[in-house]
């Protein structure tokens, strides 16, 4: 064999080589690296993604994502990054490292602490590379036609809630329209941001804003600014409480045909008291229930009490997809104008997406 034959056949046994080791390089990098130990012994490769209700979420390679009960393991590693929640409030940042003992979750930062597991309420991936990886909620739709009435009705429902360390940020939001033969097509609407800090020992304090409008109640706009601060009354993998407390400065303006122009517009300052309530099932498939009320005392027009609730069921049908039951009311001892009913509810039957 010549020089130059034997440097080719050298050149060509380098690139196939090289070739081989390359080829199953991509799949190593994908393949899944969490350790999940069970009671029962089984161990289970794969990547944590959550712990929600006392499910946690995990994905592996061979049989796709499994939700496992979180009094059945024993012990959890991983090298991605967590916000980790226990019963008592305090929140944890880091790995998931690997120890000795089980009933333990090292949560490793810049240095281990050892978590009971069954303390642990909450776990949350933090992505840092990914803006929508870091967005959690629901959205609902439902409509509904009754032709002998020739009536229609369509209702929405949106949750949105953006994840830092602590820190997050929030979007609610519901919509309710009816259009019906000889009479006035109704509209109700609300929109809610707000920000919320977590501080130790479940305190939290909260920035909330809120734009409305409700033609059954005359109400045209109403725009609401109320900073605040509350806590978290109690957290577990079964329900949830939380309580808050604020002041509340907000314009509005409603329909009087008795003045000028049709319109009469106020500006208020009130106290805000809030609080909600969610239960939840520890299995599958889901089924939970949630309760919010909001009260607002006015401090400008004293003997003025609004009130917002929100009553809502779900039912898993298949993953992610449920059936929700849902009763919303407003009331208002005393609006600004005397042609304005006290009081609206809505009761809808739709079709919700968590994502």
């Amino acid at each position: 064999m010549s020089p130059t034959s034997s440097t080719g056949l050298r050149i060509l046994l380098t690139v196939v080589a090289v070739a081989a080791l390359a080829g199953p390089a991509r799949p190593l990098v994908a393949q899944k690296a969490d350790t999940l130990l069970l009671r029962n012994g089984d161990r289970i490769i794969g990547e944590v993604t959550s712990l929600v209700n006392g499910l946690l979420e995990y994905k592996t390679d061979n049989v796709g994502t499994i939700e496992v009960k979180w009094d059945r393991v024993v012990q959890l590693t991983s090298r991605l990054y967590f916000e980790v929640e226990t019963r008592s409030g305090r929140r944890y940042f880091g790995t998931f490292a690997r120890h000795d003992s089980t009933g333990m979750l090292a949560v490793a930062l810049d240095r281990v602490e050892l978590v009971p597991l069954a303390d642990v309420v909450g776990i949350t991936r933090i992505k840092r590379t990914s803006f929508f990886d870091r967005i959690d909620g629901y959205l609902d739709l439902g409509f509904s036609l009754a032709k002998s009435h020739k009536t229609v009705q369509l209702t929405s429902a949106l949750e949105a809630a953006y994840l830092l360390e602590n820190w997050s940020v929030k979007l609610k939001g519901d919509l309710f329209m009816q259009r019906q033969d000889s009479v006035d097509p109704t509209r109700r609407w609300s929109l809610q941001p707000s920000v919320e800090r977590q501080l130790p020992k479940r305190w939290l304090v909260l920035a909330l804003g809120q734009l409305q409008q409700n033609q059954e109640l005359g109400l045209k706009l109403r725009t609401l600014l109320s900073p605040g601060g509350g806590r978290e009354l109690f957290k577990t993998n079964t329900h949830e409480a939380v309580a808050f407390l604020g002041i509340a400065a907000q314009r509005e303006w409603y329909s009087d045909s008795t003045v000028a122009g049709g319109e009469r517009s106020a500006t208020n300052l009130e106290a805000t008291l809030a609080g909600s309530y969610h239960a939840f099932r520890y299995d599958r498939p889901e089924l939970d229930a949630s309760a919010t009320l909001q009260a607002y005392p006015s401090l400008s027009d004293l003997g003025r009490l609004r009130l917002e609730g929100d009553l809502r069921t779900r039912y898993e049908v298949f993953k992610d997809f449920f059936l929700t039951l849902a009763f919303q009311v407003s009331t208002d001892s005393h609006p600004p104008s005397a042609e304005t009913p006290t009081s609206d509810f809505t009761t809808t039957l739709s079709v919700t997406w968590k994502f």
